[in-house]
């Protein structure tokens, strides 16, 4: 199976028997969004392929969508502070500007979260500084007197 993206989507090709050329030819077999929201595909939507190979391609496609998944959500992931710190900048601003218009409710589960977050980046910090004064005793302790 080969995938090709084209435009927004996402063609899946399959080399399919030409019995009157004798030889295999590319032939698009499926084709999906290529931004999500991504199913699970069933081995029915391979119409273009003989029925014992159907399984076997739909195997193959989900595992190449979950593949994708798995690398968007890793850019997300990494993408994931820079959007925080300009959603904080804009929170700031509609603070300063129009306050009335945000709940002391959510002013309250704002700084819930803020200090949720402040507590794991606090202990992350303190556990590198740990490692980092054990790395430094083991290696002067490995150094001759």
């Amino acid at each position: 199976m080969q995938f090709r993206e084209v435009g927004s989507r996402i063609q899946v090709l399959a080399a399919v028997w030409d019995k009157a050329a004798g030889r295999s030819r590319q032939r698009l077999v499926l084709s999906i969004p290529r931004f999500g929201p991504w199913a699970d595909i069933a081995p029915s939507a391979f119409e273009a392929l003989p029925d014992e190979k159907r399984q076997a391609a739909a195997d193959e496609v989900n595992g190449w969508i979950a593949e994708r998944r798995t690398e968007a959500d890793k850019r997300a992931l990494a993408y994931a502070p820079t959007r925080l710190r300009g959603a904080l900048d804009q929170f700031q601003q509609i603070i300063a500007d129009e306050p009335e218009t945000i709940s002391d409710a959510d002013l309250d589960a704002l700084a819930d979260a803020l200090r949720a977050v402040q507590k794991l980046v606090a202990n992350r910090n303190r556990s590198r500084k740990v490692k980092a004064a054990r790395a430094a005793r083991a290696s002067a302790s490995d150094q001759p007197a």
